[in-house]
């Protein structure tokens, strides 16, 4: 029977929900939900998670989306360890562990007389897990002075858990249970206990561990990189973080009231009437007593008729008022999402292209970002070649001035308010290498070389060797500008027969053959165009040294195959 088993993590906190005898599963910011997460970034109703033969079908029940193998989509098909990301801004994290429960064991190993084990994904540690989201060195379990064991996270991937709770380092006392990407580890009375979730694990010889520390272990990783064909290095899974796009459209502010006027004409002529019927009825030998109720009539209704036109006249003030307190606070609420937009917009890009020196310190410290990005994202090939001015994510729709109206200021503050969020200043731009074909650049030869040496660090930093292979060819005068490509695992052929690196016609031949053979071999097998991996980025500095070969036309004329 298989064991289905839901790891979720957010905010520091890890869930841990055995799904072997539910088949549908629902989390959400809800107490109704089968799996509540009461965190702000999950909706009350987030993900349907069903169960189907060895697969978990993911559906997405909000607007946020989730990330499945580095796109982001709306549903997927979930196998063991296949890492998907829910919530705002994808802050949610769930590792499935699937496994055959008939032939998983509790591991018990006696570690009374050991001082150190180092535990991870490379055949080197004590404890060996075959597992690619534990770090080639995860963590290491140490004994003190007081004979107590303590776990301690080896700067990791994914991070140690101790009940439930991430830790660097904790004491293994008999109430502690570590969670490591699902694997359980508890110690009592000396003896190690390990739930290994159908993982393979190995033990390995504590002695050539013995007073030997992290620093040690991975300089020695190093020094096979030179000796192997392959590098001890796993990539971590990534998780692209994405931003959306689209049309936002500002309202129109509310209609503005009619200006009153007052019409004297209107006011006066009704007691003009009276009052003149009155002088003739008196001039008839009528009484003096009409006079006066004419002249009393009159002048109550031109009172009335400026007590009315006054009291409009402060409504139109107010409601003018009004009008414009509201939609000023409407431009404000805008302005503030329009800030948050820009904020998580900067932040995605800056973060999916990264600077050089970042890029350097991927690989100094074989960082989890390292080799990142693979032949199916969006981003591959896709390299910063400098800062610029990118616009802003959504199109921002602002009200327009009537022709023949009274000019709005409100309006105008509408249309200041689009304007300035129109673009946004000092962002990466980037040139796509696979879609650009033959890239030429021209300019003072330093600058022009500080160009190429942050395309090269990016594309070795951010792609795979066994998917992107570098080929320079460089005149010898410049031969100490390029040298330091030779270190890069980028510039070996598959079977590292062959350094892609040449400043003399001799060995840029035997170089150019064997990109021909490939290209020749591509273009003869690949029916379907579809490019077979790896790619090859060359760089020639020095175009004599590919002049009358058969390779000349393929890298001058197109990027095919």
């Amino acid at each position: 029977m298989h064991k289905f088993i839901l790891n979720i993590y957010y905010r520091n906190n890890h869930i841990e929900f055995d799904m072997t005898k539910v088949n549908t599963v629902y989390i959400g910011n809800n107490t109704n939900s089968t799996i509540p997460i009461p965190s702000e970034s999950i909706s009350k109703k987030e993900l349907k998670i069903t169960k189907k033969n060895t697969l978990l079908n993911i559906d997405c029940l909000s607007g946020n989306g989730l990330i499945f193998k580095g796109k982001s989509v709306k549903n997927a098909k979930s196998g063991n360890c296949d890492v998907f990301s829910f919530g705002k801004e994808f802050s949610v994290v769930a590792i499935p562990i699937i496994y055959d429960n008939d032939k998983n064991n509790i591991i018990q190993v006696d570690i009374s007389n050991k001082n150190l084990i180092y535990i991870g994904s490379s055949k080197k540690n004590t404890i060996y897990i075959n597992n690619r989201l534990i770090s080639s060195v995860h963590c290491c379990i140490e004994k003190d002075s007081q004979n107590n064991f303590i776990i301690k996270d080896l700067d990791s991937r994914n991070g140690v858990f101790a009940n439930s709770k991430p830790v660097k380092a904790t004491v293994l006392d008999k109430n502690t249970v570590i969670n490591i990407v699902g694997i359980k580890i508890k110690v009592l009375n000396n003896i190690l206990y390990i739930d290994p979730k159908g993982f393979d694990i190995e033990f390995r010889g504590l002695n050539s561990f013995n007073n030997t520390d992290i620093s040690s272990i991975r300089n020695s990783y190093k020094k096979e990189i030179s000796k192997k064909s392959i590098i001890l290095f796993k990539r971590s899974p990534r998780i692209i973080p994405t931003y959306e796009k689209g049309v936002i459209t500002i309202e129109d502010p509310p209609q503005i009231s009619i200006t009153p006027t007052i019409s004297w004409f209107q006011v006066l002529i009704m007691p003009l009437v009276t009052t003149s019927i009155f002088v003739v009825m008196i001039s008839m030998g009528g009484s003096m007593r009409y006079l006066y109720m004419s002249g009393t009539l009159a002048i109550v209704g031109i009172l009335g008729a400026l007590v009315n036109y006054f009291s409009q006249v402060k409504k139109h003030k107010k409601d003018c008022i009004s009008r414009k307190e509201k939609y000023y606070a409407y431009l404000e609420s805008l302005k503030t999402d329009f800030e948050n937009i820009k904020k998580t917009y900067i932040g995605t890009i800056l973060k999916n292209y990264p600077k050089v020196d970042e890029c350097i310190n991927f690989i100094k410290n074989l960082d989890k970002n390292l080799w990142e990005r693979t032949p199916d994202d969006f981003d591959f090939l896709n390299i910063m070649i400098g800062n610029g001015i990118l616009d802003f994510p959504y199109e921002i729709i602002a009200p327009e001035q009537k022709v023949f109206e009274e000019k709005d200021d409100l309006i105008s503050n509408a249309v200041t308010l689009k304007d300035n969020f129109k673009s946004i200043n000092n962002l990466p731009i980037t040139l796509n290498i696979k879609k650009s074909g033959t890239i030429g650049l021209t300019g003072d030869r330093n600058i022009s070389f500080d160009i190429l040496k942050s395309m090269i660090i990016q594309i070795s930093s951010l792609h795979s060797y066994d998917e992107v292979k570098i080929v320079c060819l460089y005149s010898e005068k410049e031969s100490e500008k390029w040298e330091w490509i030779r270190w890069l695992p980028h510039s070996w052929n598959n079977e590292r027969t062959i350094r892609y690196i040449s400043n003399s016609k001799e060995s840029s031949k035997v170089i150019l053959n064997d990109v021909y053979d490939i290209i020749y071999r591509r273009k003869n097998q690949n029916s379907d165009n579809l490019t077979p991996l790896p790619y090859y980025i060359v760089f020639i500095s020095d175009l004599k040294l590919i002049k009358n070969t058969p390779v000349y036309d393929y890298l001058i004329y197109n990027n095919e195959h």
